[in-house]
């Protein structure tokens, strides 16, 4: 499961860095991580920041993709099943 801990901006290489490590059937820590990579290289903020901004749960079940939508309040999900 991977979701945001603050609002974030909703840009697809977060998710397509993400999906593609999942994919690959990889740890929650490793999806959590390549989606802070992508999202620190696209963002222009430290790799530390951006870790602090993804939060990862569980692999088993449904794995989500969370990401908040700043203007308006919004937020939208992606369901994966295991």
């Amino acid at each position: 499961m991977l979701w945001t801990s603050n609002l974030m901006a909703p840009e697809a290489y977060t998710l397509h860095d993400a999906l593609e490590e999942w994919i690959a059937d990889k740890s929650s820590e490793e999806i959590r991580l390549a989606a802070a990579q992508a999202y620190s290289k696209y963002q222009d903020c430290s790799l530390k920041a951006a870790k602090n901004l993804l939060v990862s749960g569980g692999k088993e079940g449904i794995k989500i993709a969370h990401f908040n939508l700043s203007k308006p309040l919004l937020s939208a999900s992606i369901f994966f099943s295991a």
